[in-house]
């Protein structure tokens, strides 16, 4: 992790030539050790050193870098999404994008919407956005 820095369970699996099976749970002893953190959900997840790590290694400005510029770059990620699907997205499309659970991308896009750079084109289980 500490020359990768982001890492999927299938990353580190073939790294370590260990079954994921095994890794899954070290993994998460690591987590409760507050060695590592998980970042997103599902098959996306991945896996950074925690921010604790960064701190023990006067390093802080490499973990919000880690951490912050994915945050910082969502809106630009989903507006470019938008202009190569024809100026239209959904909520699932910008989870699979972004790595994030269905809530989180609603939220995402919610911050668009407030800003009025999409607005929403038509409602229903499977709302579809619109650029403006």
């Amino acid at each position: 992790m500490k020359n990768e820095k982001r890492l999927t369970i299938e990353r580190i699996a073939e790294k370590t030539h260990l079954a994921e099976g095994k890794l899954l749970g070290a993994i998460e002893n690591l987590i409760e050790e507050g060695l590592v953190e998980g970042v997103g959900s599902g098959k996306s997840r991945s896996y950074i050193l925690s921010v604790k790590v960064y701190k023990e290694n006067n390093r802080s400005i490499q973990y919000v870098r880690q951490t912050g510029i994915d945050r910082v770059a969502y809106p630009e990620m989903i507006i470019k999404l938008a202009q190569t699907q024809g100026g239209f997205i959904t909520k699932q499309d910008v989870a699979e994008l972004l790595k994030v659970t269905p809530d989180q991308a609603y939220s995402e896009i919610k911050k668009l919407v407030s800003e009025g750079k999409i607005y929403k084109y038509c409602g229903g289980k499977y709302t579809k956005y619109k650029l403006r």
